[in-house]
């Protein structure tokens, strides 16, 4: 079974840096609001725990996008 690559907190701030992005700009860019991205990058980010919500999942593969490269237009307008 192939292990899932896990990014660390410095990769995610170097993915969205080269995007010119920061928390707050990544969250009005992609429809959320940006303490829930603040909340769900310190709960879960390079953990292991799974979570729950419908929202921090969406937030999680967005970020997880932007640390592969492979960012796509976002689903909101």
């Amino acid at each position: 079974m192939k292990k899932k690559e896990r990014y660390t907190i410095v990769d995610l701030r170097a993915a969205l840096a080269r995007e010119g992005l920061g928390y707050h700009s990544f969250a009005r860019k992609e429809g959320f609001k940006p303490q829930t991205v603040v909340v769900v990058v310190q709960r879960y980010w390079g953990k292991e725990g799974k979570p729950r919500g419908r929202v921090t999942r969406a937030i999680l593969a967005r970020l997880t996008d932007y640390c592969k490269g492979t960012v796509r237009a976002s689903p909101v307008s």
